[in-house]
């Protein structure tokens, strides 16, 4: 009942202003009047064609008897009240309208055939007092069709402005050019649209499919803009992601950031427009909304695995999935053609950034690229059934751009949740027992044709760390010896690192002090004030590292 009583106080005001328009419009129409010039007959008129909306005609017939005859479209809203002046032009006087920043709103029709957009153009006037009367009445009809303009559109939600957008996006027929339109809503997510789009230009056709999310689409960068005879407007993503799907002729193509929609007339493309701008916070609102919230990292895994599952996009197809808890395997199988890359990607969830976890493209993908902080190479890496280096990121690909900005919201959350989870995951107890746990998980490891045979113990009492390492190949052996005080050792220090394929963990001295005893083979080399102990990943050495650090405290 509010609501239509609301809608009936809204027709009652848009037809005064209406009213108050076109009376403004008549009242301009009586002073345009035929001007006679010395080489030229010019007969002109003035009439409005929908609210806001004037139609100026002007009909230029020459000395010798041709005729050329103008039509001048345009909002009065578009025009610049301040640049509405008398101009001398040899014998005659004209009226001089120019729109607000130049910009190009003037429809212009030359002959009822060509049609141009341009930014000014002159009413003719019989003499210096006919030219000051049409300013005036000009001037006079710049308010109300502002008004008009903004309030013609009576649209209450977002539903009611999805369904405006979805009826009157549609075809647009030029001399040499047809754009067969079409917006449809998509049931999958809130916000989620196809534009379709079917250039038929003479002999040939070319039918483009863009999918995107509504609430992707930057606001102030909805733009007007001209191409010959027709109006577009020029549609960008925030932040100018490449987040829109395209699709040329049924084949899939790189992901873009921009789309234009051809347009019937400029006031059709100001009404989309605003639609547009109107509708974006609302379908981002919508979208938020309808996205569940994860509680656990079982249920976020679970979740990310539904959203990833099988890409597929012409002849490729990705096959993803996540395994584990906060330890966690990333397995995704790639298959182009007869081509097939399998990737594994090993990690821990509190080492990667939650503050960098962001969508973007990728060629024919939507991808999220995780990293670790500071980007330590802790991400075991290995590509079919190889190990490669350590690395600091790995991509997630995703076939929308809802399901990766659902995909990033769950990410970050259980990186969140794994980080609170490993707050008192490691437990100090007595140093003797933490000592005694040390020397058992520090032992061999293999790193392609070397092996690391080692050995750690800690003597005198809990005094004294000594450290021996084997480092033996095919062609030779070399073993090294460290001994130092636990108290010249710094707790802080103690870090994970990995080179390659390695992973150690290294130790230094407090200030640095060349102070470790070091033994080659048996015999006694210069001191030394770092120790790097082999890990077999990058657990082992966690666990290494905060033993390491409780023992030296």
């Amino acid at each position: 009942m509010k609501k239509t009583i609301l809608l009936g106080m809204l027709l009652f005001v848009f037809s005064n202003i209406q009213a108050q328009f076109d009376s403004a419009v008549e009242a301009l129409s009586s002073s345009i009047q035929n001007v006679q010039a010395s080489k030229k007959e010019i007969n002109q008129s003035a009439d409005t064609t929908q609210p806001g909306v004037i139609l100026v005609s002007i009909e230029e017939v020459s000395s010798k008897g041709k005729t050329t005859t103008k039509t001048y479209e345009f909002n009065a809203a578009d025009i610049d009240h301040h640049t509405v002046k008398t101009i001398t032009k040899k014998d005659v006087i004209t009226v001089q309208l120019l729109t607000n920043q130049k910009q190009k709103l003037i429809k212009q029709t030359v002959n009822g055939e060509k049609t141009s957009y341009i930014n000014k153009f002159v009413i003719y006037a019989t003499d210096i007092d006919n030219g000051r009367d049409i300013v005036t009445k000009i001037k006079a009809t710049i308010a109300p069709a502002k008004k008009l303009t903004e309030e013609r559109l009576s649209l209450s939600d977002y539903t009611d402005r999805l369904n405006w957008l979805t009826e009157n996006i549609g075809t647009v027929n030029g001399s040499k050019k047809e754009f067969v339109q079409s917006l449809e809503a998509q049931a999958d997510y809130k916000g989620s649209v196809t534009l379709n789009r079917t250039i038929n230009s003479g002999k040939s056709s070319k039918a483009y499919r863009y999918d995107f999310n509504l609430s992707t689409i930057n606001p102030n960068n909805i733009l007007f803009k001209v191409e010959g005879a027709f109006f577009n407007l020029s549609i960008e993503t925030k932040r100018r992601n490449k987040t829109i799907k395209v699709s040329q002729d049924g084949i899939q193509k790189s992901y873009t950031n921009k789309i234009v929609l051809t347009c019937k007339n400029i006031e059709q493309a100001r009404d989309i427009q605003k639609v547009l701008k109107e509708i974006i916070p609302l379908a981002e609102k919508e979208f938020k909304n309808s996205i569940k919230p994860i509680s656990s990292l079982s249920q976020g895994i679970e979740k990310l695995n539904e959203l990833v599952g099988t890409i597929e996009s012409n002849e490729t197809t990705i096959t993803q999935r996540f395994e584990g808890n906060s330890i966690q395997t990333f397995d995704q199988e790639n298959v182009t053609g007869k081509k097939t890359k399998h990737d594994i990607y090993n990690y821990n969830l509190i080492d990667l950034n939650k503050n960098k976890v962001n969508y973007t493209s990728k060629g024919k993908f939507i991808i999220i690229t995780l990293s670790t902080k500071a980007k330590n190479k802790f991400i075991k890496y290995t590509s079919n059934d190889e190990l490669k280096s350590y690395t600091d990121k790995f991509k997630v690909y995703f076939s929308k751009v809802e399901d990766a900005i659902i995909g990033q919201k769950i990410l970050e959350k259980i990186i969140e949740l794994s980080a609170t989870a490993n707050e008192n995951s490691f437990t100090k107890v007595s140093k003797e027992a933490m000592s005694k746990e040390l020397e058992e998980i520090i032992g061999e490891v293999v790193v392609g044709d070397k092996t690391y045979q080692q050995e750690l113990s800690i003597k005198e009492s809990g005094k004294v760390l000594e450290y021996k390492n084997t480092i033996v190949t095919k062609k030779s052996s070399k073993e090294k010896l460290y001994e130092v005080n636990l108290s010249d050792l710094k707790d802080k220090s103690v870090k994970m690192k990995t080179s390659g394929k390695n992973v150690t963990v290294v130790v230094k001295t407090i200030h640095f002090e060349k102070i470790i005893k070091y033994y080659e083979n048996g015999t006694t080399k210069s001191y030394q004030n770092t120790i790097e102990i082999h890990a077999t990943d990058i657990e082992n050495a966690r666990q290494i590292a905060n033993l390491l650090k409780a023992v030296i405290e």
